[in-house]
């Protein structure tokens, strides 16, 4: 109905509109809310990531470690929790389109971790796609009363709108930079090792970021527009640390190479409006990306990272009558691919003469070499969804809004091992060789040098006439016994190496080199040998053979919801279906969001929530179980040249089909009050997670999953903002005040669900013990120490001087103190050795990020930009963790340094400029 149609004597009332340009939004459930393009420009954000946006959201929190004072080089988005949820269990779209990773989303990225990692799936990102923040226009964060359009999930989810092509041919380039000279990095010289693999914080303090930006926009025609972007950040890292615990620091610079991280964006965007029914939006959207490194206590033992990640996307959406038919098909691939120097990782006895770039400090002492191959693993997704959104319309004299849907996803995952795999400490050496019998006739030659010594003291002793000195002779003499004792000491255990992992090459009988002995076997890189014969080989080894392995799944989602209107009152009730084939699991969650306008003018409104979310299921269940049932191996030799005799790992994973899906049961209640310019928001969350999911591993080294892990989070969040921007001094303002109050206690703590493999802070499993805070207990029942700040205060303002094309935008932000947990070292308990565990309380920290901006126009309709980034302005830090949070091994002694501290980031510039035209 237009205008000319009405009466000439019926009136019309418009409803009245706040645009709420310069803060976020929140949806009328408030559960969803939506941070605008204007937000996202004056915050400054460093790598340009998604995440990086979302600290102004107070039901957010951050991992402790993704950005530190060590890894300032480094440009991978940074994982999230939302309202206490796991940080693997956000829903990531873009523009409706899931953009997960699947396969293992639950490893925190990390330094090292996919260059320190045998055999398994490798650490990725749970965002699947790293997409520039200057390709989005919005984003829409859902952390409550999430509709029944969404599913699987059990934290939250974060769907990104990109950018439409604008009217007028638009263009744009610039430039950003930042550098180590830029940057002030606090580390503690004492924090060195980090994993039990031996890898190494790299201390990244002379890096180099760049990050380049291109597009063009506009309509070809009418009716259809375009929008292309392209994007590359590019970290260069000149220097990098070796162990020098494992490794001579002048064969570590010998080693040494330049590192580098990339990322680019291919993105191409299409609106085509078919007819007044019909608009047909393509989304294209590439994004590969570089990552090499190292282990650092190995030679030889670089490798590269190479991720091929995309999306492609039609959206058909048409506007009828009555209701609107949105539909999406799309097509994705996450692919990451690592590429090592070697395809073996060997521990050497270290030798003088030979394996000798190790550290020599003890009879254990070995020189590591190799790395643990290639391997390459892909998810491959085809998508279809379909939503049915009406209009409002009368029912039983109720205003209905009724919405359903259904969701199709054929996925594959993939796992290959390209060439065979070898890794092994289980060397053995000639017994009367150098390597062992020449350090013990070494050793017994000082002893008898240090006993004369020793005796002659003694003998200059008795002839003393001056007591206080005969007694500092006699002093000298027992400190070189003491010595002597530990040379002796030291002896003891070479010879127990030399007996007990030695072998004779030669014949006692005709005092010749045995056969087998003579050389190594063509191409053996599990052996050396010298003119001698053979000097050491591997008799054992873990194999990871050639191949692959894959596993398929369908899911199907439907859902229907009703938004029903009466009066002030708002009910929206929904419940969602969802089943795949690989868990062979129906679930049904129920969705119920209400809306309460106290004075019948939406200034002043109540929200109530009762919602279930069922999680995601991850590839990795299967891909582990495939992977050491199909390609994992144990291998053993007699000699260096008789043939490998394989058998099966004792590896195995149990049936994990048995389990049920994780869900989280949510209470929400909700306050939402406008007054004058200003919006002021209360909310409190209740959450408890049910049949989280939790592996263990039993005496015979069977794998096993249960449901037995369950979480608990409260979250009370307040906000208060401006609502529409206001003018003082000829500039225009907005701000927005953030507090949020958490606690979150899991069970499930550091345990690495899907991928079993160690607990990353102690290398135990969970059904192990431990002493935490003087009390034994097991490793599942530790609570959580991550995503766990207690409150922190966030506060942005944007300040914009009309006329002068100046800005300046601010984000203050405190974060309360909280606790880490501290490793002492070990106790007996029933016998066997324990890790003893201690909360040490963080200090608070309160950092300011500024952003200067400046906007010059310039003839012919173009336009010069610059900002400058400082990121933590005043400088402030606070340890982050100890020993990296969660990396440190027990494989050192109980007096092993513990204050060894993480530090968060210190000041950074970033500088960006470009043109508009």
């Amino acid at each position: 109905m237009v205008a000319k149609d009405l009466p000439k004597n019926q009136q019309v009332e418009l409803t009245k509109i706040m645009v709420e340009a310069n803060a976020t939004i929140n949806d009328k459930f408030n559960g969803k809310n939506s941070i605008t393009k204007e937000q996202i420009g004056h915050l400054a954000t460093g790598n340009a990531d998604i995440t990086s946006i979302l600290r102004i959201n107070p039901s957010v929190q951050f991992n402790q470690n993704s950005r530190t004072s060590s890894n300032m080089g480094e440009i991978a988005p940074q994982d999230i929790s939302i309202n206490g949820g796991l940080h693997f269990q956000n829903n990531f779209l873009m523009d409706g389109v899931n953009i997960n990773n699947d396969i293992n989303p639950d490893a925190l990225k990390k330094y090292n971790d996919n260059h320190t990692t045998p055999l398994g799936l490798l650490d990725n990102k749970s965002q699947g796609l790293n997409l520039d923040i200057d390709l989005v226009d919005s984003i829409d964060v859902y952390d409550s009363s999430v509709p029944a359009k969404y599913g699987g999930f059990s934290g939250g989810v974060i769907d990104m709108k990109t950018k439409d092509p604008s009217k007028e041919f638009k263009g744009k380039i610039s430039v950003s930079h930042t550098n180590g000279d830029w940057t002030r990095s606090h580390i503690d010289d004492r924090q060195k090792r980090i994993s039990e693999s031996g890898a190494v914080i790299p201390h990244q303090k002379d890096f180099s970021k760049w990050i380049f930006r291109t597009n063009l926009e506009g309509y070809l025609t009418e009716n259809f527009g375009v929008l292309f972007a392209y994007s590359k950040v590019r970290s260069k890292i000149p220097t990098n640390d070796f162990d020098t615990q494992e490794i001579r620091q002048e064969s570590g610079k010998e080693f040494s190479k330049k590192l580098k991280r990339e990322l680019e964006n291919y993105f191409l965007k299409g609106i085509w409006h078919i007819n007044d029914v019909h608009t047909l939006t393509h989304t294209f959207a590439y994004a590969p990306s570089v990552e090499d490194n190292y282990i650092a206590r190995s030679k030889n033992s670089f490798s590269e990272s190479k991720n091929r990640d995309l999306s492609l996307n039609f959206k058909l959406e048409s506007e009828y009558d009555n209701f609107d038919f949105e539909q999406n098909f799309g097509a994705s691939q996450l692919a990451l691919k690592r590429k090592s120097d070697t395809n073996y990782f060997v521990s050497w006895w270290y030798d003088e003469f030979g394996k000798n770039w190790g550290n020599y400090e003890n009879a254990n002492s070995r020189s590591h070499e190799g790395g643990y191959g290639d391997i390459d693993q892909s998810q491959r997704s085809l998508n279809y969804k379909a939503d049915i959104l009406s209009k409002e319309f009368k029912f039983i004299n109720l205003n209905h809004k009724v919405n359903f849907g259904i969701d199709y996803a054929h996925k594959t995952a993939k796992f290959k091992v390209p060439k065979t795999v070898y890794v092994t400490g289980f060397v053995k050496h000639e017994k009367n060789h150098r390597i062992f019998q020449s350090l013990i006739d070494e050793a017994r030659n000082r002893i008898t040098a240090l006993e004369n010594q020793e005796q002659h003291l003694r003998n200059e002793a008795l002839n003393e006439p001056d007591p206080v000195v005969r007694q500092q002779l006699l002093d000298k003499a027992d400190q070189l016994m003491q010595i002597i004792q530990g040379i002796e000491d030291y002896i003891f255990e070479l010879e127990i190496n030399r007996d007990v992992f030695g072998f004779e090459s030669i014949d006692p009988l005709t005092g010749d080199i045995r056969p087998e002995y003579k050389q190594c076997q063509p191409n053996d890189p599990l052996c050396y040998s010298d003119d001698l014969g053979v000097v050491q080989f591997a008799d054992e080894a873990e194999v990871y053979k050639k191949g692959s392995v894959k596993v398929k799944l369908n899911q199907i989602g439907m859902y229907l919801d009703d938004e029903i209107s009466i009066k002030d009152l708002t009910l929206r009730t929904g419940v969602r279906y969802d089943y795949d084939d690989y868990m062979k699991k129906h679930t049904f969650a129920p969705r119920f969001a209400s809306y309460y306008d106290i004075f019948s003018d939406e200034k002043a409104v109540v929200n109530f929530g009762l919602n279930r979310y069922y999680g995601r299921n991850s590839f990795a269940y299967k891909l582990n179980q495939e992977i050491f049932d199909k390609l994992t191996l144990r291998a053993k030799r007699d000699n260096p040249n008789s043939p490998w005799i394989y058998s099966r790992s004792q590896n195995a994973y149990a049936d994990f089909k048995k389990l049920r899906i994780p869900y989280v049961d949510e209470v929400a209640i909700g306050f939402d009050y406008k007054f004058s310019n200003f919006g002021l928001n209360i909310k409190y969350v209740d959450r408890k997670g049910k049949d989280e999911i939790r592996s263990f591993r039993d005496v015979n080294r069977q794998i096993y999953y249960t449901n037995e892990g369950k979480s608990k989070s409260e979250i009370y969040t307040l906000t208060f903002k401006n609502l529409n921007s206001y003018e003082v001094f000829n500039t225009q303002n907005d701000f927005e005040f953030a507090l949020d109050y958490s606690k979150t206690k899991r069970n499930i703590g550091n345990t690495r669900i899907y991928s079993g493999v160690l607990d990353p802070f102690t290398g135990r499993r969970d059904d192990s013990y431990l002493k935490y805070n003087g009390k034994i207990i097991k490793f599942k029942d530790k609570p959580t120490d991550n995503f766990n700040t207690p409150y922190s205060i966030r506060l942005m303002t944007n300040t914009k001087i009309k006329n002068l094309g100046f800005g300046i935008s601010n984000f203050f932000n405190y974060k309360a103190p909280y606790k880490v947990d501290q490793l002492l070292g070990e106790t007996k308990h029933n016998g066997i050795d324990i890790p003893v565990i201690e909360t040490r309380k963080q200090k608070a920290i309160f950092t300011w990020d500024l952003q200067l901006s400046y906007d010059k126009k310039l003839p012919k309709d173009k336009e010069f930009f610059a900002k400058l980034d400082v990121l933590n302005v005043l400088d402030n830090v606070s340890s982050t963790g100890l020993n990296d949070g969660g990396h440190e091994s027990l494989n050192k002694p109980v007096e092993y340094d513990t204050d060894e501290s993480v530090y968060s980031p210190g000041r950074q510039f970033w500088l960006e400029i470009g043109m508009k035209f």
